[in-house]
């Protein structure tokens, strides 16, 4: 199963096959294909001119949790965490912050990720679900509302195929929620 809410071990999102339409996303939110190609999507995305980005009109998700744990597994990666969050997953499991950065962390490069099981599994990820999930970091709360998934319409689709709450659910949102959850991303997070 492949890694959806890692990034892998260069730093980079976990490999993806390369889509071979686009998708087109109605009012609602939703995943509707229209065919066409990802190059086209791609290049109609990226002038960055100022164009209204392509979920202008908002998306349609609704995390699935904790049927579906689908970004919490798969091939090793990273799940970064700073300082806050080191401390607010410390708390949540009344332990020091050095307790925690040695059980939990490794550090790469000056920075700390979380640890995998050997199958590739989130540390905590345990029988129902996220053991941390109402503390869980930004890398997970912000997922699937990364640059890399929102960069066009087929990267946003070819991400529905490995988690089933893109395109579903009540749930739409909005431009301005997903450029904030962006914003948060980046800001919190810049490796990763």
């Amino acid at each position: 199963m492949q890694d959806h809410a890692k990034t892998s071990n260069d730093g980079h999102p976990s490999p993806r096959e390369k889509d071979t339409h686009t998708v087109h996303v109605p009012a609602d939110g939703g995943v509707a294909q229209t065919g066409g190609g990802a190059a086209d999507d791609d290049a109609a995305n990226a002038a960055g001119d100022g164009a209204d980005p392509w979920y202008a009109e908002g998306l349609r998700f609704t995390c699935r949790w904790p049927e579906c744990v689908a970004c919490c597994t798969g091939e090793p990666g990273y799940v970064w965490v700073d300082s806050e969050e080191v401390e607010r997953l410390a708390a949540a499991l009344t332990l020091d912050r050095e307790s925690f950065l040695r059980t939990y962390t490794r550090e790469v490069s000056g920075s700390y990720s979380l640890l995998e099981k050997s199958c590739g599994d989130c540390t905590f990820l345990g029988k129902h679900g996220c053991d941390v999930y109402r503390d869980r970091p930004t890398q997970c709360s912000t997922y699937p509302f990364w640059p890399e998934v929102l960069r066009s319409r087929s990267a946003w689709e070819a991400e529905s195929r490995h988690c089933p709450g893109i395109g579903h659910g009540e749930r739409v949102y909005s431009r301005e929620e997903i450029d904030a959850l962006l914003a948060k991303r980046r800001t919190r997070h810049p490796r990763g």
